[in-house]
């Protein structure tokens, strides 16, 4: 449900409860790990303990993004069918074709 979850983060952002600058590459090579996703922390080259040691460091034309965690779940499930249930508005070009 990405496409959903962006939208929540757009009209409701209090849904997410953490989140973070990551850096992240898309592999595009063509072979079994196409469209891979591969995320660094922002100070990756900072860690000097833990899982993040030693690790090769994003590539060039990865970008700095803002990486969504953790959500509320309650939330985002009442939001969710709140906006799926809610009747259909129509536009007033529409309406005008409509009544043409």
């Amino acid at each position: 449900m990405p496409d959903e979850m962006m939208m929540a983060q757009i009209i409701e952002p209090s849904i997410f409860t953490s989140a973070a600058e990551m850096y992240a590459d898309v592999l595009t090579d063509d072979d079994g790990h196409y469209g891979d996703t591969l995320f660094w922390d922002k100070n990756w080259h900072e860690k000097t303990g833990g899982p993040a040691a030693g690790q090769n460091g994003p590539s060039p034309g990865a970008g700095l993004v803002y990486v969504l965690l953790d959500l509320n779940k309650d939330r985002f499930r009442e939001f969710f069918i709140d906006l799926l249930t809610r009747p259909i508005r129509k536009s007033p070009l529409a309406a005008n074709k409509a009544g043409a």
